[in-house]
């Protein structure tokens, strides 16, 4: 099977099923908080989190660290992508990047795909 072509399908997926591709604030949060989700780039985060989970299941602090970025820009992910359809949650373990905490966290995995009959 062709990796790239598996990507291609994926994110094909994802931006099928995309909201307005905007990040999320909630009503109560400051102004400067909406300001910054106004700028996130979700499809970009969204794409690099389902990349990382082809590796197989992670947390959002491994993914994060994958890319030697900060983990809130990739757990508001996991909601969106889970409505998506297109990740799941697969139990709680030991976070291989807790830096000795030993915190037990949320691991996802892609979902297997579903036929679109």
């Amino acid at each position: 099977m062709d990796d790239d072509n598996d990507d291609d399908d994926l994110f094909e997926r994802a931006r099928k099923r995309s909201e307005l591709g905007k990040g999320h604030a909630r009503h109560t949060d400051p102004d400067t908080s909406h300001a910054a989700a106004g700028e996130v780039d979700v499809n970009k985060l969204e794409r690099l989190y389902l990349l990382a989970l082809k590796a197989g299941p992670l947390t959002t602090t491994e993914i994060a660290n994958f890319y030697s970025m900060d983990r809130d820009s990739f757990s508001p992910r996991s909601p969106d992508l889970i409505k998506k359809g297109l990740i799941e949650r697969c139990g709680k373990r030991t976070c291989k990047n807790s830096s000795g905490k030993m915190r037990s966290m949320l691991a996802f995995r892609l979902r297997p795909r579903q036929s679109d009959s």
